[in-house]
């Protein structure tokens, strides 16, 4: 590359890789998050699981997905979990009524309201009097 006279010598360089969510580290693929996430929970259970995949979000609305993935996630337990095979795949999405992006949003503000939840509400007062502490507190998880 020429510049006022002079030769500078530009130095190419590879991409460096992507970094990667933590929380999906562990994981090569949704079907492997999917996967696994299923195998959390009782046996009994796992089949239901694996027949009412609900997809949701923006990503959703994505033409064909949930076909796809469904598509996608039948090969993945036929190549890596043969106790799963001949198990029916479902991926569910919400009805076009329903609007996708906001279907988070509308199970937060359905779980803030449930009885359960109104003891982890924290007032301005009592944050302002204890700051993060009281959120370590009161969160139903550890962090």
């Amino acid at each position: 590359m020429e510049s006022s006279g002079t030769t500078e010598k530009v130095q190419r360089t590879e991409p460096s890789e992507p970094k990667r969510n933590k929380l999906f580290e562990n994981f090569d693929t949704l079907e492997e998050a999917v996967m696994q996430s299923i195998l959390a929970v009782s046996a009994q259970n796992q089949s239901k699981m694996l027949s009412s995949i609900i997809v949701c979000g923006g990503g959703a609305m994505t033409p064909g997905f949930s076909k796809t993935f469904e598509q996608l996630m039948s090969i993945h337990l036929e190549n890596n979990y043969p106790t799963f095979v001949g198990t029916q795949v479902v991926v569910l999405s919400c009805r076009k009524s329903v609007q996708i992006c906001d279907l988070a949003w509308r199970g937060a503000a359905v779980l803030a309201n449930l009885e359960g939840c109104r003891d982890m509400w924290i007032t301005r007062d009592e944050f302002e009097r204890m700051g993060a502490r009281v959120i370590r507190e009161r969160a139903p998880f550890a962090w």
